[in-house]
């Protein structure tokens, strides 16, 4: 996405220009880091060399390297081809959908700015969360299987013990009369006087 302007300028005018120059400084540094740190690279390996090495003399930020100079001669050529990869993607797309470049700028010289439901609008795709997208359809059939929620109170738990426990006691077998309401004892508590134990009150 970063080298998108530049492709655009490229496109329509047949050159780049320095608008796109913090686009380039941004890819730059996330395909650095791409090679040096995720080891996304295919030629350096599955390495990580930590960017956490840079000090400053004389005002000017020096970066120390953990690393021989082989290794920083291949990271600047995977940066490069990184690059170079991700604006020809670029060039190929926007060289395809031509109609809808000039559309996107029509849109922008009228409105000025522009959100990202009007871009998938114009280009004619869902919007990702949006109600016809793959993931909201996922999401709502996973939750319309969700169990009902857990009761949190205790309180919660025996209501419908207490309601059922007390609807077979009233109703007993259909059409049979109502069974009589179950006694329950009531323990009594002993007087002070008669104390269970003999010789003490």
């Amino acid at each position: 996405m970063r080298p998108g302007g530049r492709a655009a300028e490229l496109v329509v005018f047949g050159e780049g220009s320095t608008g796109a120059s913090n686009d380039l400084a941004g890819a730059t540094q996330l395909a650095t880091r791409m090679v040096r740190e995720f080891g996304l690279s295919p030629e350096l390996g599955p390495v990580g060399y930590s960017g956490d090495g840079s000090m400053f003399l004389g005002g000017e930020q020096i970066r120390s390297r953990p690393y021989a100079e082989a290794t920083q001669q291949v990271i600047d050529s995977e940066v490069a081809r990184l690059l170079r990869e991700a604006e020809q993607a670029a060039l190929f797309t926007l060289r395809a959908h031509t109609d809808r470049l000039d559309a996107l700028a029509d849109l922008l010289l009228e409105h000025e700015t522009i959100d990202g439901a009007q871009v998938y609008g114009l280009v004619g795709r869902p919007i990702p969360g949006g109600p016809e997208s793959p993931l909201t359809a996922i999401h709502s059939s996973s939750s319309s299987d969700e169990l009902t929620p857990r009761p949190r109170r205790t309180s919660d738990l025996r209501a419908p013990i207490a309601r059922s426990s007390a609807t077979s006691r009233a109703g007993g077998v259909r059409g049979s009369a109502a069974a009589p309401a179950e006694t329950v004892p009531v323990e009594r508590s002993v007087p002070a006087t008669h104390s269970p134990w003999p010789g003490k009150v």
